[in-house]
C-alpha cells in the first residue's frame, strides 16, 4: 500500500468517530446558551471517506456546526455520506437563513449575514479548505426553513 492509499485509509476510519465527537463537542460548548432546546440530527454512514488531513475536516465541520448552534431555533440536521466521487457533506437548521443576495459573500473572510459579535471568518476559512481539495460549498434554504450548506469532496485530490 502506498503513503496515498494508507492515508486514505487512516482517514476513513477516523472520519466518522471525529464527526461524532464534534458533534458532542458543539453541543457542550453551546450548553447554557440555547442548545438544551436544540435537536440535533445525525444521518452519518458507516463507511465514511475523507481523502485529506483529518484536521482540514474538523476545521470544517467544526465552523459549520458552531455556526448552525448559533443561528438554529431548534434543530439542525447533519447528514454525510460516501460515494464513488467523494464525500457530501449537508447541514441544515430552522434559524433564519441566510438571504440569497448574500449566500456567495458569506463565503468570504470578513463578511457576515448578520450583527452578531465575530470577526466573519468561519465560513471563509470553511470555503478555502472546501476548494483546497477541489471541491464545492453551496449555501442554500434548508427544508427545515433555515440554511442549508451542501459541500463536496473528491475522492482524490486533483
Amino acid at each position: 500500500m502506498d503513503t496515498y492509499s494508507l492515508q486514505w485509509a487512516i482517514s476513513a476510519c477516523d472520519s466518522l468517530t471525529s464527526t461524532q465527537k464534534l458533534v458532542g463537542l458543539m453541543l457542550a460548548l453551546h450548553i447554557g446558551k440555547k442548545s438544551g432546546r436544540i435537536r440535533v440530527s445525525q444521518e452519518l454512514a458507516d463507511n465514511l471517506l475523507f481523502c485529506g488531513e483529518q484536521d482540514d475536516l474538523f476545521e470544517l465541520l467544526g465552523n459549520l456546526l458552531d455556526n448552525a448552534h448559533k443561528f438554529a431555533i431548534s434543530e439542525i440536521h447533519l447528514q454525510m455520506q460516501t460515494t464513488a466521487e467523494g464525500l457530501r457533506i449537508c447541514l441544515s437548521d430552522d434559524g433564519p437563513g441566510v438571504p440569497e443576495a448574500l449566500r456567495e459573500r458569506i463565503l468570504q473572510r470578513g463578511v457576515r449575514a448578520d450583527n452578531s459579535t465575530g470577526q466573519g471568518i468561519g465560513l471563509g476559512v470553511c470555503s478555502e479548505i472546501v476548494h483546497s481539495y477541489h471541491g464545492t460549498i453551496e449555501v442554500a434554504e434548508s427544508e427545515l426553513g433555515g440554511a442549508r450548506f451542501t459541500i463536496w469532496l473528491p475522492a482524490r485530490a486533483s
